[in-house]
């Protein structure tokens, strides 16, 4: 993010260069107000469109690597439950991982129940040192 802020302002500063070598008031003057105004709006929306391309391109994956595989086969924990417990892990509430994962609270529950079984745990903070016990979280 700070590198595409640093992008941001060196091409409004490269901007302000340009229209200052190229006399501001002689643009205006020789180009109507309403085309002046649509180059620098186009001008805008490609910048914008390049943001949020560099901001939606950048992939977070919290997949488990081949190593922890085989311990989560042979714990048979479910994605979903993997998932909430991983927000667990990262502390979160019920109720935060409810609002993050876009299900309600009981589904929260069920499955951190499902999982805590599976884990043969009976809180999060076993759960949690049982789950770096197994090498699934870091």
């Amino acid at each position: 993010m700070k590198k595409t802020v640093i992008i941001y302002g060196a091409l409004l500063a490269a901007v302000v260069v340009a229209l200052k070598t190229l006399e501001y008031k002689w643009l205006v003057r020789d180009i109507s107000q309403q085309v002046y105004i649509l180059i620098i709006a186009l001008g805008f929306m490609a910048l914008g469109v390049w943001i949020s391309y560099q901001l939606l391109t950048k992939k977070q994956t919290t997949q488990p690597n081949s190593q922890n595989m085989a311990a989560i086969k042979q714990l048979g924990l479910s994605p979903k439950e993997l998932q909430v417990l991983e927000k667990v892990v990262a502390g979160l509430s019920n109720q935060a991982i409810a609002d993050e994962l876009f299900v309600s609270i009981n589904t929260v529950k069920t499955h951190l129940k499902n999982g805590y079984a599976k884990l043969s745990v009976s809180s999060r903070v076993q759960a949690i040192n049982k789950l770096k016990e197994y090498n699934i979280i870091g």
